[in-house]
């Protein structure tokens, strides 16, 4: 069961909030089911949080905003170049990141007469997706003289802003941001909206705020560790269903991975890989919390059910509560023994894993 606490997510977006200057546009980052949290039900909560857009990844995730009702503008990441004609139709906005998707995006508004608002991506040094200083030209040139399409925003993604290391680069990254922005709007006539700060950098480079800024992992309070004041919205949560008391030389689990070496008090709990517990986990020694006390994964996870050995947890009975992860028994953890990043952990959460709304 997946807890997802509004009140945290309150909280983490007045601090924000506090830290933003007046007038800059924010942006909630809802990619990946709202990294786990469910989107439709996060997006309607932002929808009176004085949130001014929202963006996805995907084109079929802006679709079901629409669908559920949604009327917030939604910027669509990654959109596939060969759906032009459903970024129209539900009135999403695309971001542009190369020639090629421009054109066929222009095609499309040509032949359906219909006009959109785009956000053009510039490549800054992440050498991802965007455009570069010498395809400003030709851009400018396909923007001229149509009627369809009007730059929203111009953006850059910034690849180390939360790590002090990478300063230098970063304050680099956004100089050659400045330098296309200028070419780029002399060519157009006009100067859109600018942003280029996600959550870490929204709170280490304020002069870069520009005239917006993206709020995504920091929103839900993860991986931001040197400002406390943040909240974890989600805590993950399963159920105990079977004990067994096992003796020494018995195995646990597939492969026989696990072989007990004494007496051990075996419980099954309902999560496995297909919820987007870490395969890996039982293999690097993660624990569950039980009763206040650490229980470590026994054996390979499997598909449905995790075994943890809670031979020093006398009080478990089958029904228990175990917390996988929460505010006190942080997600991080969990990541760093995995080898992985919380995002990873939060954006694999199966949607079939019940969720609770708390507020």
């Amino acid at each position: 069961m997946l807890h997802v606490d509004f009140g945290a997510l309150d909280n983490n977006l007045r601090y924000f909030y506090k830290q933003i200057r007046p007038g800059v546009k924010k942006i909630a980052v809802v990619k990946a089911n709202a990294y786990g949290a469910g989107s439709l039900e996060v997006c309607r909560f932002l929808s009176y949080q004085h949130i001014d857009m929202l963006a996805v990844a995907v084109i079929d995730e802006g679709i079901e905003l629409r669908d559920a009702g949604i009327t917030l503008p939604v910027i669509v990441l990654n959109p596939d170049p060969e759906s032009m004609d459903l970024i129209l139709q539900h009135h999403l906005e695309p971001e542009i990141y190369n020639e090629h998707i421009l054109r066929k995006l222009l095609t499309q508004c040509q032949f359906s007469q219909e006009s959109t608002v785009i956000h053009i991506k510039l490549d800054s040094g992440t050498h991802r997706l965007g455009f570069t200083l010498r395809d400003i030209p030709a851009l400018v040139d396909v923007l001229s003289n149509q009627p369809w399409i009007k730059v929203g925003s111009i953006f850059t993604h910034l690849s180390g802003s939360d790590e002090e290391k990478f300063d230098d680069f970063t304050h680099e990254q956004a100089h050659r941001f400045d330098e296309m922005y200028e070419q780029l709007t002399a060519g157009l006539g006009y100067s859109p909206m600018r942003h280029i700060l996600s959550s870490s950098g929204i709170l280490r480079f304020s002069k870069y705020q520009y005239e917006g800024v993206r709020l995504g992992i920091g929103l839900y309070g993860v991986g931001i560790p040197q400002h406390p004041q943040l909240m974890p919205v989600h805590s993950l949560k399963a159920r105990v269903l079977h004990i067994l008391e096992i003796e020494p030389g018995e195995s646990v689990s597939y492969s026989r991975s696990f072989i007990t070496d004494r007496p051990r008090r075996i419980a099954t709990v309902n999560i496995g890989y297909a919820d987007g517990l870490p395969r890996i986990a039982g293999n690097v020694g993660c624990q569950f919390m039980l009763h206040g006390k650490l229980a470590p994964i026994t054996g390979r996870v499997c598909m449905d059910m995790t075994m943890i050995d809670v031979s020093n947890i006398p009080e478990a009975e089958i029904g228990d509560e175990v917390i996988i992860f929460d505010k006190d028994h942080s997600i991080e953890i969990l990541a760093k023994a995995c080898g992985t990043i919380p995002y990873e952990i939060m954006t694999h959460l199966n949607p079939r894993i019940r969720k609770v709304y708390e507020h």
